[in-house]
């Protein structure tokens, strides 16, 4: 038990008592149903030694611990010859037991009480003249420190002739290991009784949780095939709940419910609703309308969830202006997982409006730089080049997006391992299988935003998309008709031989158009197709990151095709 012997084991560090139990079990068919828990006396003077202010607190909690049991019956062994009210024992007895439904003292050596005295204490104490306990007193006398040979009998014959002397014949039903043996059958009985329901509670409830516990271990996994059939259980729960995020298919399960973040595709779509937002209204450098308020005003309110359009923080009063000047567009792609953030941008990119400067500005200075011997025409040079500045706030919008996503799917798959596998340790050893197999998808992701990126800006901007002819041909035709709205005649087209509508005289079309030199002339078609091309090339290149980035490399290929 790891105890001190002796005093002469001076260098031990064990101490004089330990909390290891000794167990002696007497059995026989005379004997009753009793459990009793013999703990140390509780002492307060060390034996140098022996004893230290370790075995002092470890014995006086050992005995708190087992009388605030409800359970337990507190026999307080006291000795007849000590006074009764230096006893720490009754104290600790009340504290444990208030209502002493539970607490009985039992007095022991009487034969030392000799003096008349002593003994007249002792008996007021067993008729309840003072200090009174609701369950009283009892005496015992057992054999002496020198008596090592008497039998049971002996000791019992001894026993009631001394108790049959006075004074102790007058409590008669108070004295002798008879009458406590009595007197503990029928207290163990009453308080069995009132205990049983509390214990069929008690074993209810530790049945049902070591139900759950057993449940939650799953089958024995003594051998490979139920290891491998323990492994496959969880790696189906996994693939269904992923397919059933992945879809939308929420209903039915409770699990989305309660885990909002597991409703993967749900913040992935709203993920996507802002970027795209986000990216037609500030992506660009400067403004191609013309009215710069208007733009200030434009509401950014779609984006919501993964994004934020809090702002810098200003005081009250702070013009719209400043106000918009400066976004913080993602939040930190959840800080909380180490294993990713050498591959994601964990920062916040705070993205400015676009400028007030009129962009024809931008592209007079790249024609000033730029130009060739062109007469009348431009480059796809000069066109690449007002592009790469126009679109500077596309990598680090693009990167923010991808990242955010990232964490949201890292995320979502550290939260449902750790509900389809509950059991740390084999989560541990799953997840050291998947951590490198899901760094390797999150970089050829970010890879590949890298590479979307190169495809825009390392080449001269072309499309074959109709739509960019369309928009061409309007800008074009808004151009022509401009300065001829001056000159429209309205025409109510009542009583007369023309339709309501505006019209311009044949020989004021002319005369509508403006003046301009060559350059200024090529500036204007410059900023026509670039801003033309701008809003084609933006919109495909937001769905392009969205299909190939997100959903196909971040969605797709981490949580179903990471084993490739």
């Amino acid at each position: 038990m790891g105890i001190r012997m002796s005093l002469a084991e001076t260098k031990s560090d064990a101490g004089a008592f330990s909390q290891d139990i000794l167990k002696i079990e007497v059995t026989g068919p005379e004997q009753i149903h009793l459990t009793v828990i013999d703990v140390p006396g509780i002492f307060r003077v060390l034996v140098p030694g022996l004893t230290t202010e370790t075995d002092i607190r470890m014995v006086e909690e050992m005995v708190k611990d087992y009388i605030r049991n409800p359970r337990t019956i507190i026999l307080a062994v006291i000795p007849c010859n000590v006074d009764i009210a230096t006893q720490e024992v009754l104290k600790l007895a009340k504290t444990a037991d208030p209502q002493g439904t539970r607490t009985m003292a039992v007095l022991t050596k009487p034969d030392l009480a000799t003096e008349q005295a002593t003994q007249n204490a002792i008996m007021e104490l067993v008729l309840e003249e003072r200090n009174k306990l609701r369950l009283g007193y009892l005496v015992v006398k057992n054999r002496s420190a020198d008596d090592h040979s008497s039998t049971t009998q002996a000791r019992t014959a001894s026993e009631n002739a001394f108790f049959s002397a006075d004074p102790w014949s007058r409590a008669a039903g108070r004295c002798g290991v008879h009458a406590l043996t009595n007197r503990l059958r029928i207290l163990l009985m009453n308080l069995s009784k009132k205990e049983i329901p509390a214990v069929k509670a008690e074993i209810v409830t530790r049945l049902r949780r070591n139900k759950n516990d057993l449940q939650a271990m799953g089958p024995s996994r003594a051998d490979e095939y139920s290891q491998r059939q323990y492994l496959g259980e969880i790696a189906m729960n996994f693939q269904d709940i992923t397919k059933a995020a992945l879809s939308g298919e929420y209903s039915g399960r409770k699990l989305f419910k309660t885990e909002e973040e597991l409703r993967l595709i749900t913040r992935i779509m709203r993920l996507q609703k802002g970027f795209a937002n986000i990216f037609r209204q500030r992506a660009h450098t400067d403004h191609f309308v013309e009215d710069y308020e208007a733009a200030l005003h434009e509401p950014i309110s779609e984006v919501e969830g993964e994004f934020t359009d809090q702002g810098l923080e200003t005081e009250q009063g702070t013009s719209a202006e400043e106000k918009h000047k400066e976004t913080t567009v993602f939040e930190s792609p959840i800080p909380e997982y180490p294993d990713i953030q050498d591959i994601i941008t964990d920062e916040d990119f705070i993205c400015p409006i676009a400028s007030n400067t009129p962009i024809i500005e931008r592209v007079r200075e790249v024609f000033d730089a730029y130009r060739g011997p062109d007469l009348g025409t431009f480059g796809g040079a000069i066109l690449a080049t007002v592009f790469e500045e126009q679109a500077v706030k596309w990598r680090p919008l693009t990167f923010s997006y991808v990242s955010r996503a990232l964490g949201v799917v890292h995320h979502f798959i550290v939260r449902l391992l750790n509900h389809v596998c509950p059991e740390e340790q084999v989560q541990d050893q799953l997840w050291n299988c998947l951590l490198h197999k899901l760094q390797t998808a999150y970089r050829r992701a970010m890879d590949h935003a890298h590479f979307l990126l190169d495809v825009e800006f390392d080449w001269c901007p072309n499309t074959s998309n109709h739509y960019f002819n369309d928009l061409l041909q309007k800008k074009r035709a808004d151009r022509r008709v401009k300065p001829l709205r001056e000159k429209a005649i309205t025409v109510s087209g009542k009583g007369g031989a023309l339709p309501a509508g505006e019209y311009v005289r044949l020989e004021d079309v002319g005369q509508g158009t403006r003046n301009m030199d060559n350059d200024e002339q090529v500036c204007e078609d410059i900023l026509d197709v670039f801003e033309c091309y701008y809003k084609v090339a933006q919109k495909r290149f937001v769905d392009v990151v969205f299909q190939q980035v997100v959903r196909h490399y971040v969605n797709i290929k981490p949580l179903i095709h990471v084993d490739r």
